[in-house]
Formats: C-alpha cells, sequence, structure tokens
C-alpha cells in the first residue's frame, strides 16, 4: 500500500533525497478524521505527530527544514466537518483560530522564532464570490495532467484564497499585491535550502522570501505576544442515536468525493499498521471492498483511527 504519488516525487520525498529533514502535525491527531498528507507515497502513518507536542519540541534543538501542520477535519463521516479546525463553511470558525493562536503563540516564545517563516493559508475559497479572473499560470510540465478528470491542463490559476504569512523579517502591516500560488510555498522552501525544485510550476513561481525586507529581524516585544480568540462554544458533532446510525446502513457508499478519499488514507493507515504478510494483507483488502455503505465505511474508519491512539 504505496500511497498517492506524483510524477516527480513530493516535496517530502524531494527533502529527504536531499538529507534534509521535515515534521509532521496534525491538530488533535488520530481523533475525528485522518491528515491528508498521510495518503502520500512515503509518508509513514508514525511519522504523524499530535500538535500538543510542538511547543516543546521547538525548544528542543529543532532543526526541520519543513513543517507541515493540518487541522483536524471534524466529521468526516458525513461530510458537515463539524467540530474540527478546518474552518470548513459547514463548520465554526473558532477552533481553526484557536490552531492558529496555538501555533503562532509556540513559534513566537521558541528559540527558532528569529529564524522562523509561518504561512497559514487554505486549499480552497469556501465558495466565496471572486470577481477577478483567475490569470494563466506555467503548467507542471511533470506528466502530472493524466490525474485530471476533467481535461483540466494547469495552464490557469483558480480563484484567490487567503493567506498569512509570518515572520520577524517582515515589516509591520505589510500587504503584497505580487502574484503567489501555493506552489510558492515550495518554492520557497526548495530556494532556502538550495534546491532546484520539483516541476516548472514552483520553478516559476514567486517565492514568499521577498516578503522578508528587514535586515534584522523584529524583537518579539514588537509582535503580539498573545492572540484573542473569541471564546464561543465548542462545536462538537452530535452523537448519532441509532436511528441515525441504521440509516447510514442503507446509505450506498458513493463512487467518488471526499469520503472514498478518506477510506482510502485509513486503508493505508491500517497497512502500515497491520500487515506483516501477503495473508494479512489480502484478508485486509477484503475486508475493506467489502465497504458497501455509509455505515460500513463509518465503522471501519473509526476502528482505524482507534488502533492509532
Amino acid at each position: 500500500m504505496k500511497g498517492f504519488s506524483f510524477p516527480n516525487g513530493s516535496v517530502f520525498e524531494y527533502l529527504h533525497t536531499n538529507k534534509l529533514k521535515y515534521r509532521l502535525y496534525q491538530d488533535r491527531y488520530s481523533e475525528l478524521s485522518f491528515p491528508i498528507v498521510q495518503s502520500l507515497e512515503g509518508i509513514h502513518w508514525s511519522e504523524m505527530n499530535d500538535i500538543s507536542t510542538f511547543a516543546s519540541d521547538l525548544a528542543d534543538n529543532y532543526d526541520y527544514a519543513l513543517t507541515l501542520i493540518e487541522p483536524n477535519y471534524g466529521d468526516i463521516f458525513l461530510d458537515t466537518y463539524r467540530g474540527g479546525s478546518s474552518q470548513h463553511p459547514m463548520d465554526g470558525m473558532q477552533q481553526g483560530e484557536a490552531l492558529i493562536k496555538t501555533v503562532y503563540e509556540a513559534i513566537l516564545n521558541s528559540p527558532i522564532w528569529e529564524n522562523s517563516l509561518l504561512i497559514i493559508t487554505y486549499d480552497e475559497h469556501g465558495g466565496f464570490y471572486d470577481h477577478a479572473e483567475p490569470q494563466k499560470a506555467p503548467p507542471p510540465a511533470d506528466g502530472g495532467t493524466k490525474y485530471s478528470k476533467h481535461g483540466f491542463d494547469f495552464t490557469r490559476y483558480g480563484v484567490r484564497v487567503p493567506a498569512v504569512v509570518v515572520s520577524p523579517y517582515i515589516p509591520p502591516g505589510t500587504v503584497s499585491n505580487k502574484l503567489y500560488d501555493h506552489t510558492s510555498m515550495i518554492k520557497t522552501v526548495t530556494e532556502n535550502c538550495a534546491l532546484t525544485g520539483l516541476t516548472a510550476r514552483d520553478k516559476n513561481a514567486n517565492s514568499l522570501s521577498s516578503l522578508l525586507t528587514l535586515n534584522t529581524p523584529r524583537q518579539k516585544s514588537d509582535c503580539p505576544s498573545v492572540l484573542n480568540v473569541a471564546v464561543v462554544p465548542e462545536v462538537v458533532p452530535a452523537a448519532l442515536t441509532s436511528v441515525d446510525l441504521a440509516q447510514l446502513n442503507t446509505i450506498p457508499l458513493p463512487e467518488s468525493g471526499n469520503i472514498i478519499g478518506f477510506l482510502q488514507i485509513a486503508l493505508k493507515t491500517d497497512y502500515e499498521m497491520r500487515a506483516q504478510t501477503e495473508v494479512e494483507a489480502n484478508a485486509m483488502m477484503d475486508t475493506f471492498q467489502n465497504i458497501q455503505t455509509l455505515g460500513d465505511a463509518r465503522n471501519y474508519m473509526i476502528s482505524v483511527l482507534g488502533k492509532m491512539k
């Protein structure tokens, strides 16, 4: 069970090949949802860490070139994302703000503050209207178009998404009008590590390093020491009643969608934890292929999450 792969590999494989380290975290790891990064080839479930250890990790000779922190996606079984910290439109904002607060304050109060660059961004626009037409973009030119089900050739950017960049080398109140895309993060990492990059897309992307215009880092006293988060009742996914569970057992598993993606991550994780022989692997695959309903999917994912603790 190798996981999802790209023609030129992932940025994590690229760093590993060049003898550079990365570290992976998730908010409330092994609870409610799986981290998406765990779906990638080369990422083992045991590499994941819970965000609760982040602050103490930073204080202990932290020497990772890249750190990825994923939110918790909450209720993935009913596709509502309630109770997570991803700030999905069907969920609240508070838990995501709390995660940002945890990460920012941990970095600010750590030994790595003066060498840090925190990027807070999103994978989608949340459904909000964007008046700006997506511009043309350099295609990756890595053969990845085979993954496009609808013939998209990656020669155009998508709608704009929010991004906040935090560093002691950025002047207060900085707003950038430069064009960045998600591969600007890869460009920033590879540029900082003196690497050439993965594809034509990230090689041609604008690096976030251009935001770092100060010659000396700002003092911690010049930055907010504590971020305020609105105190609101925590959104907790409602417990499913026996009627709800019975109904889930009658709803066929869809052919595509997020639930299928999370199921694949669950299978990969289950395989990494348990499959030692071909017989065990075959038995596990038989169990997976017998998942027919949303109720079956929910029970399987809950069982895998329970083994990860």
